[in-house]
């Protein structure tokens, strides 16, 4: 229960002053909900008291929440008819207005008209409780919340709506941020921080890892055991949109597993995340990728593919690397064709015609032709997959020249080692083509 300091009265005829600190006691714990439930075996009638206490306590006797005061002011009525309390909670970053009708000593009623809360200190406070995932996290800007309830037998119920505006979450030693945060909702089985309803928070700006997510949304309801469900998530991303299909966090075991589906995303906002073998690529592309992370391990996995939008294309250029392409071609079929084996000696060189495909290849090797992408394969485990590839990689595209004898060209590089080494992997893994 809240300890109180010594109240300081201005008071107006008060007979039985015990009787007042246990009327006062009870608006207490109305107030803040810390023990409610102790008036048993007491009279039911209450005493026509009215005046003024006032005091100091620590809300449900959390670590790190800062000290608060207390006052109360007491209207009394007719010996019959409820008593009145108005109610003031002052301290760092808190401003709280509410009041309280006791009808008897057991059964009251409780209103939180006004509060407005630095969100701060509260959440450094509150952060511990809420498991791991919080650790390092902390939270800005100012809450206004609302509510009322019931102290009923000994038992204290209500609900509670909040409104954060302008808000910011960060993580500085994960080198996270994630601004302009507006939260609302309500708990409505208080005691217990169970949510009524979707939570709605959404936000401006989320930077973090090179990527950068604006006007967020996500909606999300709280159970009894804390676990977070989200319902639906979307931001925008590499100029396009990326929704998260439901999932559930669990504080106690922080780890997300959903599918993540890009709808419009900027090829070229990839490109810092692909091998160096490719020079440019652009144009809109859409697809799902299912992503596994957790706070211990961040990413674990990540795989999915990615396709260009039926009415614009996307394509990609390579970075000039001569033989790249034409070197994986046999001997006999490389710039000409070898039609009549070796024996036939100088008759074979009248049998040797230009290779179609040779001069396509070259110039795509060269980065002079442009390769319309088919598909973009990506799969990226950090801590290595049954083969023990840490990134695989798969691009099919075709040249964007109509006339080209050469259907399409295949892509495929694989990471064994740190995904720190893909965007220096340069010309290093395995090419597959087909050629018509």
């Amino acid at each position: 229960m809240a300890s109180a300091s010594r109240p300081s009265s201005s008071c107006g005829p008060i007979q039985d002053r015990r009787e007042v600190l246990s009327l006062v006691r009870i608006v207490i714990v109305l107030a803040v909900a810390n023990a409610a439930g102790r008036a048993a075996s007491v009279p039911s009638s209450l005493p026509p008291v009215s005046g003024e206490l006032s005091g100091e306590f620590t809300p449900l006797k959390i670590s790190g929440v800062p000290a608060l005061k207390w006052k109360v002011s007491l209207r009394a009525g007719p010996a019959a008819a409820p008593r009145h309390a108005d109610l003031e909670i002052n301290g760092p970053g808190t401003a709280v207005r509410g009041e309280a009708i006791v009808d008897t000593w057991d059964a009251a009623s409780w209103r939180v008209s006004d509060a407005r809360i630095e969100v701060a200190p509260w959440f450094a406070a509150l952060a511990p409780m809420l498991g791991t995932a919080l650790t390092g996290m902390t939270a800005e800007g100012t809450a206004t919340i609302g509510g009322s309830g019931t102290l009923n037998a000994g038992k204290f119920g209500g609900q509670i709506e909040m409104n954060w505006r302008d808000g910011a979450l960060r993580n500085s030693t994960a080198g996270w941020a994630i601004t302009g945060v507006t939260v609302h909702g309500k708990l409505a089985q208080l005691p217990a921080l169970a949510s009524d309803g979707p939570v709605t928070l959404t936000f401006r700006e989320a930077n973090g890892a090179g990527i950068v997510a604006r006007d967020g949304r996500i909606e999300f309801s709280v159970d009894f055991h804390r676990r977070v469900h989200v319902l639906r998530a979307t931001m925008g991303l590499m100029e396009g949109r990326v929704a998260f299909t439901p999932f559930v966090f669990d504080p106690d075991k922080p780890e997300v597993q959903t599918d993540a589906e890009f709808e419009h995303v900027e090829l070229s906002r990839f490109a810092a995340y692909l091998p160096a073998v490719l020079a440019e690529a652009r144009g809109p592309v859409s697809g799902r990728m299912q992503v596994n992370w957790s706070v211990k391990d961040g990413l674990r996995s990540a795989s999915g593919t990615l396709r260009p939008e039926t009415a614009v294309a996307a394509s990609i250029r390579l970075a000039p690397s001569p033989g790249f392409l034409t070197s994986r071609l046999p001997e006999n079929v490389r710039e000409r064709i070898d039609l009549l084996p070796s024996w036939f000696g100088p008759i074979r060189k009248l049998f040797r015609p230009v290779n179609p495909a040779y001069e396509t290849l070259r110039a795509i090797e060269m980065g002079e032709s442009r390769l319309e992408l088919k598909t973009l394969e990506l799969s990226v485990s950090p801590g290595g997959d049954i083969n023990g590839r840490t990134a695989r990689i798969v691009l099919m595209a075709k040249p964007s020249a109509n006339e080209s004898v050469v259907d399409s060209v295949r892509f495929e590089i694989n990471v064994n080692g740190p995904l720190a080494d893909l965007v220096k992997l340069g010309l290093e893994g395995r090419v597959k083509m087909h050629a018509r």
